[in-house]
């Protein structure tokens, strides 16, 4: 029998499907990416399979900009919390 998965999220996540833009390099144009869905403490993206996003960036999405570590990926999926 195998056994249950565990949801160790801090915060529940909401659904956004939304496009959202990574600001990584003031010199570098912005990258577009799905986010995915959010909490109050991070966010779940996709991105597009040539591009990586650097550990920590500005995501710019649905008339806000925050800061963002990522703490893990998956293929050209990521998930990342908000740094303050």
């Amino acid at each position: 029998m195998a056994s249950p998965i565990i949801d160790r999220r801090r915060e529940p996540r909401h659904p956004v499907l939304q496009i959202g833009m990574i600001l990584a390099d003031p010199s570098a144009a912005p990258r577009y990416c799905l986010v995915v869905d959010r909490s109050n403490s991070g966010v779940r993206l996709r991105t597009t399979s040539d591009f990586q996003a650097p550990s920590e960036f500005f995501l710019r999405c649905m008339g806000t900009e925050s800061k963002y570590k990522v703490v893990w990926r998956r293929g050209s999926s990521l998930g990342a919390m908000v740094t303050r």
